[in-house]
């Protein structure tokens, strides 16, 4: 049965405070640097044939950490795997409270778009694919692979460069396999946030 598999990391943390004046800015820390690199020792032990990652700067710079470790595997940089509010929640949470609503639309759209790009069934051999992304959109896909109400995104967490794994069979079923993974990441390196 020939699958595809989505590796989902999270970025390593970031200077947050920067993105109030530049949504695009949010630069890796020196601890979200040591994170990716430790992600990405972790792995460079998988078969991994293409890295695809967010178009925002903590993402472009942790896939870049990982990259360096397998540094014949293409990036590809979408746009499908920025940070957004990918379904509305049931109750909206007060830091959710100020998103104008058209964001709330896009970042629906873009979620969808996203599981159909990334989340389609392959031929020929199996194919490992890695995606560089944030949170929001990993707990979105995690909903969707394991059958929950999509606004269920929400209750989830995940830490910065934890490893989730999603497998697309040739139905396009999906099925979880692990989620937030950070076996390579010691307690005193686990962020959220």
């Amino acid at each position: 049965m020939v699958q595809r598999i989505l590796y989902l990391v999270r970025h390593g943390q970031y200077d947050s405070a920067s993105l109030q004046h530049d949504k695009r800015a949010g630069g890796l820390t020196k601890l979200g640097k040591q994170q990716a690199a430790r992600a990405a020792t972790q792995l460079a032990k998988l078969p991994i044939s293409i890295i695809h990652h967010s178009d925002l700067r903590r993402a472009v710079e942790t896939a870049g950490i990982i990259h360096a470790k397998l540094p014949d595997i293409p990036l590809q940089a979408s746009r499908l795997l920025r940070e957004c509010i990918p379904y509305p929640p049931l109750t909206i949470p007060e830091w959710m409270s100020l998103i104008p609503q058209s964001d709330m639309e896009a970042g629906a759209k873009q979620a969808i778009q996203a599981i159909h790009h990334f989340c389609k069934p392959t031929r020929g051999a199996d194919k490992h694919e890695l995606l560089v992304c944030h949170g929001n959109i990993i707990r979105f896909f995690v909903a969707c692979a394991i059958g929950a109400p999509l606004e269920a995104w929400v209750n989830m967490d995940i830490t910065h460069c934890g490893v989730t794994e999603i497998r697309v069979d040739p139905s396009g079923g999906l099925r979880l396999i692990a989620h937030n993974d950070v076996g390579h990441l010691p307690l005193n390196m686990r962020t959220f946030g």
